[in-house]
């Protein structure tokens, strides 16, 4: 059985993707930033694993990124990045991401 890793395993994306790699016969690991977000993807079948997407990551040195992190790396086939910092300001008239809003005006 292959393993992948998501992160975002709570949020919009992370819970249609989870159900659909265990279907498709994935064993499922998902980062989880808080102890809500461990229990949401516990109930969508996947294992938690604490850790954050703001810590430093990837190219760091060894020993450098979370434990919970590299802990969930670890063994896992394929990896799926569906996290993202998500935060009210991005709400804000004036504050969008100036490409969405080329894309909303094109519209």
């Amino acid at each position: 059985m292959s393993t992948a890793f998501v992160t975002g395993g709570s949020g919009f994306v992370g819970r249609s993707l989870i159900p659909y790699l265990i279907g498709k016969g994935y064993r499922v690991r998902a980062l989880a930033r808080s102890e809500a977000a461990s229990r949401t993807v516990s109930r969508l079948g996947a294992e938690p694993v604490r850790g954050d997407l703001d810590a430093p990551v990837g190219f760091a040195p060894v020993g450098f990124a979370p434990v919970g992190f590299e802990a969930g790396l670890r063994g896992c086939d394929v990896i799926f990045h569906a996290g993202a910092r998500v935060e009210d300001r991005w709400l804000e008239p004036g504050i969008a991401n100036p490409s969405a809003r080329d894309v909303a005006r094109a519209g």
